[in-house]
């Protein structure tokens, strides 16, 4: 199975959905700053520069698992945010 497969089981959707759908941008902008530095590095390089966390993780210095469990920290505290944030008719508001 792929890195993909495996965070698409933890955030089925979200992950595109934050960056590509309707979520107004200052209410994603805010989630994106809750993230620490480090955290707002790996969803970038991640989402916007297609690395699998292998890649990101050999860049830090880091094992791939401390990687990816920290992008997926990331995701959920932003999911955390918006679910808290939209209007309950909102996708992803559930």
């Amino acid at each position: 199975m792929t890195e993909r497969y495996n965070i698409e089981c933890c955030v089925p959707d979200f992950t595109e959905a934050l960056f590509r759908e309707c979520f107004p941008q200052r209410l994603v902008g805010k989630a994106f700053a809750l993230l620490t530095p480090i955290q707002q590095s790996r969803v970038k390089q991640h989402i916007f520069g297609k690395k699998s966390f292998a890649k990101i993780a050999a860049s830090e210095g880091k094992a791939k698992n401390t990687v990816q469990e920290s992008y997926d920290a990331a995701i959920k505290k932003m999911k955390k945010f918006l679910k808290n944030t939209l209007p309950k008719d909102t996708p992803y508001s559930e």
